[in-house]
Formats: C-alpha cells, sequence, structure tokens
C-alpha cells in the first residue's frame, strides 16, 4: 500500500512542477516577444505622478515587472492612446501606484 501511495504522491507533485513551469516559460516568452517600452512609463509621465527619481527604486521596480507580465499591455496602450481622463485601467495591476 505505501508503494501505491508513494508513486500517487510522486505523480501530484510532478504535476504540479509542471504545470508551475509551462506557467513560468508562457510568461518569460509573453514578456520577451514585446519589444515596444512598457506602459508603465507612460503612465507615470501621463499621471505625473513625480519624477521616476522622486519613486523609490524598489518601488519602480516592482512597478515595472508587474507591467511586464501583465497580458493586458496591448490594452493599456490603445486606452493611454484614446486620453481617457481617467486615473487608470481598473485591469492595471500598478493601480495603487497611480493612485496613491
Amino acid at each position: 500500500m505505501t508503494t501505491v501511495l508513494g508513486v500517487a504522491l510522486a505523480a501530484v507533485v510532478l504535476s504540479l512542477t509542471a504545470a508551475l513551469a509551462y506557467a513560468l516559460l508562457t510568461s518569460w516568452r509573453r514578456m520577451l516577444q514585446d519589444e515596444a517600452p512598457l506602459p508603465v512609463f507612460a503612465m507615470l509621465d501621463r499621471r505625473q505622478v513625480g519624477d521616476r527619481e522622486d519613486l523609490e527604486s524598489d518601488a519602480l521596480a516592482i512597478a515595472a515587472r508587474r507591467c511586464a507580465f501583465c497580458g493586458r499591455k496591448q490594452e493599456c496602450r490603445a486606452w493611454l492612446a484614446s486620453a481617457k481622463s481617467e486615473s487608470c485601467p481598473p485591469y492595471c495591476p500598478n493601480a495603487g501606484l497611480f493612485q496613491g
């Protein structure tokens, strides 16, 4: 019985590892295929959050990473091009940075 349990546990661990590897690979490929500037920088300029030097380097790095891994960069660029007056798109992972 312990052999069956060990095999089942190994199968679960292997499945979870494969799912995690697939998710990381997909995010990495999405990030590398997009050669346009990240929308977060245009948004910082547009919202006049402050000079980039005023932001803590950690906060700017986290915001850039969130933007790089976001799957909605094309929608965000279209939103920025539309010149809407809202603070930021509702789906933006950096909404807290732009509102505060």
